[in-house]
């Protein structure tokens, strides 16, 4: 039985992520959730999450901050934020204890506390053959954690899957740091195209593109724990940027339709664009009742990435809308996937017509099915 230590994100209280990490965890484990051939000889492994909370690099500097003013924006969100935490407590609550009990439940951790000293993760990560960082946003340059990169596991025990960039290029200044932690990785996964060849170049090995975990765990796989609502036909939304005239176009277009809403909506400073959608929000939703919500609904309106793919599994028509129009990078990874997938004609404006036809749903299914095949392969050999 081999030993992986799985560092990744997971907490936040953030669907996409928590659904990822349950994927990549899970399908380390048992692949054959997947419902794919097993063309690779199968490696029995238990796997365990490293329990770490993500800190960004900072910028100590005060002449760097003068041209940085993200730092000072996000001191004032956080103002923010716990303002309305403070007037929403009890409705927020009932989220945190959802996804406390949704971590409690499929997820074991190598230590009962975070592991943020190097020298505890280097003693943590000699008890594991092999760790593994991915996926989602870890490698995000916007946001990285050091940690994700690895520099503290010795060479030739660690590999990635699917660690995203969510950038279309490597900045300069961080194709040095790139270099350094990743040149002793025994296998490199990317979700990213459009910067894997950059990547591979810096790091002087092959670099793979891989499924998202969400989409390597299937339809069948991420189905397999959701429950049935049994709900009249709903519209379902779920927005993570901060545009309130999407709100408001989805009011408009669930009268239209003659399709009452149901919402899940977001906990932090943007929670005041979401203000129009409370009145329909459920804020009892664990990462599985948002699956179910998106599986049984009607039509699906988002800016999601994690949205969009399992409204895309499930066959669920949908509309998605630019998340953030100031930061074009945080739309690649949606454009991306529904340009391989066929459904670009869902993106950013109303299409003619609502259904997506049978035809359409195959061809989604044919290439997604050739893509999670390649991505289970890869993770299969490089586990060995």
């Amino acid at each position: 039985m081999k030993k992986i230590l799985l560092v990744t994100w997971y907490e936040n209280n953030n669907y996409g992520t928590a659904l990822q990490a349950y994927a990549l965890k899970s399908i380390i484990e048992k692949p054959m959730i997947t419902g794919l051939d097993l063309n690779v000889a199968m490696q029995e492994c238990i796997c365990d999450i490293l329990p770490h909370k993500p800190e960004k690099q900072r910028k100590n500097n005060r002449f760097i901050k003068l041209f940085f003013p993200h730092s000072y924006l996000l001191k004032l969100q956080q103002i923010q934020d716990k303002k309305i935490y403070k007037k929403k407590k009890i409705l927020f609550n009932l989220r945190e204890k959802a996804f406390d009990k949704f971590l409690r439940q499929n997820f074991n951790f190598a230590t009962d506390h975070y592991v943020q000293d190097v020298i505890e993760l280097q003693q943590l990560g000699e008890n594991y053959d092999l760790v593994v960082s991915g996926s989602d946003q870890i490698w995000n340059p916007e946001a990285l954690d050091s940690t994700y990169l690895l520099e503290w596991v010795k060479a030739g025990k660690k590999l990635s899957y699917g660690s995203s960039l969510s950038t279309k290029s490597i900045p300069a200044e961080y194709e040095h740091l790139f270099e350094t932690a990743l040149k002793d990785f025994k296998a490199i996964s990317i979700r990213d195209r459009m910067c894997r060849d950059q990547l591979a170049q810096i790091v002087g090995k092959p670099v793979s593109t891989v499924v998202d975990p969400v989409v390597l765990l299937g339809r069948d796989g991420l189905l397999r724990n959701a429950i049935r609502l049994v709900l009249p036909p709903y519209m379902f939304c779920y927005f993570l940027g901060n545009n309130r005239k999407h709100r408001q176009w989805a009011i408009l277009k669930s009268s239209e339709m003659k399709l009452p809403i149901h919402a899940v909506i977001n906990a932090g400073s943007d929670y005041r664009a979401d203000k129009t959608l409370e009145k329909y929000a459920d804020w009892d939703v664990d990462p599985w009742k948002f699956v179910s919500y998106i599986n049984e609904a009607s039509i699906v309106v988002t800016d999601s990435f994690h949205a969009t793919v399992i409204s895309v599994l499930c066959h669920t028509n949908f509309i998605v809308l630019e998340k953030d129009s100031s930061r074009p990078e945080q739309n690649n990874r949606i454009l991306e996937f529904l340009d391989v997938v066929g459904l670009r004609e869902r993106w950013g404006n109303v299409p003619q017509k609502t259904e997506i036809s049978e035809k359409q749903w195959n061809y989604a299914d044919r290439i997604l099915g050739k893509m999670r095949q390649d991505s289970l392969e890869f993770l299969l050999e490089a586990l060995k």
